[in-house]
């Protein structure tokens, strides 16, 4: 059996969550295939072999990619699944600590993989755009507003977004 942690996110066909393992207390990602109506676990990174324990999984499309964060004490990884299914193909995109001031943000959601390689993540609530070459941070002014409650980036689609559950409580293997 397994909990869905978060809303869940569409890409390639299907709806996702990340989900824990109520038998061994692990992360999984899980998919809902709306052609085929199955559910199956989707292989997430190998963010374990870098020796540090993830304490949030959460699952989010970038640019029509699977891309996964694992949140850390101090930092958070963003993984990108470059060819869908296929574990061998999960890349690190960022590494990056949380911002010290004025207090640690600990909720980090990359929104938008620019053109330049650049990618735009919402840290709960304020923009930084991160640069992927020579990894620097810019806090971007967006119509004079610094600080934002949520953001989040939607696609256009004939499918009724009520039609679905919003949290499924428990989904079988």
């Amino acid at each position: 059996m397994f909990r869905p942690m978060e809303s869940s996110k569409f890409v390639n066909g299907s709806i996702h969550w990340s989900a824990t393992n109520l038998n061994n207390n692990s992360w999984v990602v899980i998919a809902l295939d709306l052609g085929e109506e199955t559910y199956r676990e989707i292989p997430k990174p190998d963010f374990g072999k870098f020796g540090k324990e993830c304490s949030l999984l959460s699952v989010r499309a970038l640019r029509g990619c699977q891309c996964a964060i694992c949140e850390y004490a101090f930092s958070f990884d963003v993984w990108v699944m470059n060819e869908y299914g296929r574990k061998e193909s999960w890349t690190k995109l960022i590494s990056m600590p949380y911002l010290p001031e004025p207090q640690p943000i600990r909720r980090s959601r990359p929104l938008w993989y620019m053109k330049d390689g650049g990618v735009l993540v919402n840290l709960n609530g304020v923009f930084v755009l991160y640069d992927l070459v020579d990894h620097t941070l810019k806090h971007p002014l967006i119509c004079g507003i610094h600080y934002f409650h949520q953001a989040d980036v939607y696609v256009e689609s004939l499918v009724s977004p009520y039609a679905f559950k919003k949290s499924p409580t428990y989904l079988n293997e």
